[in-house]
């Protein structure tokens, strides 16, 4: 299971860090975990760091927890960065395609540098 998540205010955009073990079969208690604090946001921009989480959600459950920030949140996203590791570039890639044709304000990063450049943009 997830062992925590960070949730800051960095002055104009949240951040989150996720770390632990991803769940598996069980990716759908990560889900809630990380919607219930996503809910109490306020605010534009948001950056999820998952480099330290162990195994990655598949691309089903990973669209899925873009859609339900978007549409269960107080967010009014205008961009969500996605902070990942370079070894799982190619399911990242996809997933940003998938979302950003549903409208999803998303990118991938495999630097927190380049993430928080296009944040601020």
């Amino acid at each position: 299971m997830i062992k925590s998540i960070i949730e800051t205010d960095n002055g104009g955009f949240h951040k989150i860090v996720i770390t632990g073990k991803n769940p598996g079969d069980l990716g759908w208690l990560m889900h809630q975990e990380v919607l219930s604090v996503i809910k109490k946001l306020p605010g534009e921009k948001l950056l999820i760091d998952i480099t330290a989480l162990e195994g990655r959600p598949d691309i089903v459950r990973s669209i899925h927890l873009a859609d339900s920030i978007r549409k269960e949140t107080k967010l009014d996203l205008h961009k969500m960065a996605i902070v990942e590791r370079a070894e799982n570039k190619a399911t990242a890639s996809d997933e940003e395609l998938v979302l950003s044709n549903r409208g999803i304000p998303i990118r991938f990063f495999y630097d927190e540098a380049g993430a928080l450049k296009w944040l601020m943009e």
